[in-house]
């Protein structure tokens, strides 16, 4: 299955991952390089992916697939794409905010 994917897309996968990896919680490490820790395949995304923005607590990642006019959300727990947000026209900018956020605005 993996090897029908775009190069481009696995590639797009495992820069996400690397974001999410830096953005979590520091933990005890040996070395301050990134490091691969796995590539999620996003079969039928093409064209660049400009922004990303995590869920820490829900573990999900959103990715603006700016060519395919979408927004694809990443399950990181399950290491897959449970939701594609479509016809958003170029989206070039995401951001997650928690309902608990929302409601304090109120």
């Amino acid at each position: 299955m993996i090897s029908h994917l775009s190069p481009i897309a696995l590639c797009r996968a495992a820069i996400a991952l690397l974001v999410f990896h830096a953005a979590a919680p520091a933990q005890e490490h040996t070395s301050t390089a990134f490091q691969l820790k796995q590539t999620i395949p996003l079969p039928g995304v093409e064209g660049r992916i400009d922004h990303l923005d995590v869920d820490i607590g829900g573990q999900r990642l959103f990715v603006c697939a700016l060519g395919n006019n979408t927004v694809e959300v990443i399950d990181l727990s399950k290491a897959e794409r449970v939701h594609t947000i479509s016809g958003l026209g170029a989206p070039q900018g995401v951001a997650f905010v928690p309902a608990e956020s929302l409601a304090r605005r109120k």
